[in-house]
């Protein structure tokens, strides 16, 4: 995958594989993590449309490593786009290339990555915000951080009437119970 029609070719192949029940993982060259950020990059500062950044984005949710070169492309679609979708799929793909890559280096979870989560509490889909703290959940004890943010984003009654509703009272539970002394292991 070193050019756009071959990471389409990837992102067809990928689907397949999804459609047939298969788990794609894929081992990207310091050569296609490159050619990934640059094509990002490029992706956000022509401002292009939502379905042009699902293919490398797949390909990248489907990734076995990744690179802390992602944080900027993956912070600017998080912070200046607002299509569910796009940021869902961004939150999924920002969980293999910056939060298991920091895990797997030893490295904290880097600032510009934990500035641009909370604004996504308040996003009027609930899906996004489900997703959000899906995401928060994955950053382990540093989740703390944004533990304010999280606490605002609760959903209270209104979660007896939406499932996604529902998913983020219950992360959010789960949350408090990590943070709470008798809740660490």
């Amino acid at each position: 995958m070193i050019n756009p029609d071959e990471l389409n070719t990837l992102f067809k192949e990928t689907l397949g594989k999804l459609e047939r029940g298969e788990r794609p993982l894929y081992t990207l060259t310091s050569e296609e993590i490159t050619f990934s950020i640059g094509h990002l990059n490029e992706l956000n500062s022509k401002q292009a449309p939502e379905e042009s950044f699902m293919p490398i984005l797949c390909v990248l949710d489907h990734s076995k490593r990744g690179s802390l070169d992602f944080v900027e492309p993956i912070c600017k679609v998080l912070s200046e786009r607002n299509e569910s979708q796009l940021l869902i799929y961004t939150l999924n793909a920002a969980l293999k290339v910056i939060i298991e890559e920091c895990e797997r280096q030893g490295e904290r979870i880097p600032f510009a990555f934990m500035k641009a989560i909370p604004p996504l509490l308040k996003h009027q889909d609930p899906e996004v915000v489900e997703w959000t703290l899906r995401t928060i959940e994955s950053l382990g004890h540093q989740s703390i951080m944004l533990k304010e943010d999280v606490l605002k984003a609760r959903p209270g009654i209104t979660a007896l009437f939406n499932k996604h509703k529902k998913n983020s009272q219950d992360l959010v539970d789960f949350l408090i119970k990590r943070w709470s002394p008798q809740g660490r292991i």
